[in-house]
């Protein structure tokens, strides 16, 4: 099951990362895109826990209702809903005794510093302001049907930042809690 679970969430990475680009470079194949992306999400709805199972039903079950609705022009949406769920995970955790990125921490160094409390808290505060500045750039351009510049950003710029806020995090993390 788990090897099934690795799988699934490599699929739905995979999908995810090129949807936008599909969706403008293939317009032929966006049904065919968006029937994957939804049966993905409705797979891994019953495999997850918590808010993520919600998620996932949510994501399957509106992807599949604009599918068929033949609302295909709101599906651009979806990046940005990704980044809506994210941003409010992330969000709520700094209301709770623990941030997101903390308990993420905790699972490499369960002895985490006063120190690496207030660092996760502010690393998770930054990936809240990625969050919305995604949100921010990806309805920019579908209001302003900017599909090239969405599909690239979406597709593309939007992961590439993620993997330098990543990056730079984990630099600054191996410098900061060594202190």
């Amino acid at each position: 099951m788990n090897v099934f679970r690795k799988v699934l969430n490599l699929l739905l990475f995979l999908t995810s990362v090129c949807y936008p680009i599909f969706w403008f470079f293939a317009p032929n194949y966006k049904i065919v895109l968006s029937i994957i992306l939804a049966s993905l999400w409705l797979i891994k709805a019953p495999l997850s826990q918590g808010y993520f199972r919600y998620f996932a039903f949510f994501l399957g079950a509106l992807l599949l209702t604009l599918l068929g609705g033949q609302v295909l022009e709101l599906m651009t949406w979806y990046p940005a809903i990704v980044s809506g769920f994210m941003l409010i995970v992330f969000t709520s955790s700094l209301f709770s005794s623990q941030s997101f990125v903390e308990r993420l921490a905790r699972i490499q160094d369960p002895n985490l510093t006063p120190q690496g409390v207030i660092y996760t808290r502010r690393v998770t505060q930054v990936w809240c302001g990625f969050f919305i500045l995604n949100i921010l750039v990806i309805t920019f351009c579908i209001w302003q049907k900017y599909w090239f510049f969405w599909a690239l950003y979406s597709g593309i710029i939007s992961y590439l930042l993620m993997g330098l806020l990543f990056l730079g995090e984990w630099l600054v993390r191996r410098r900061i809690l060594k202190q």
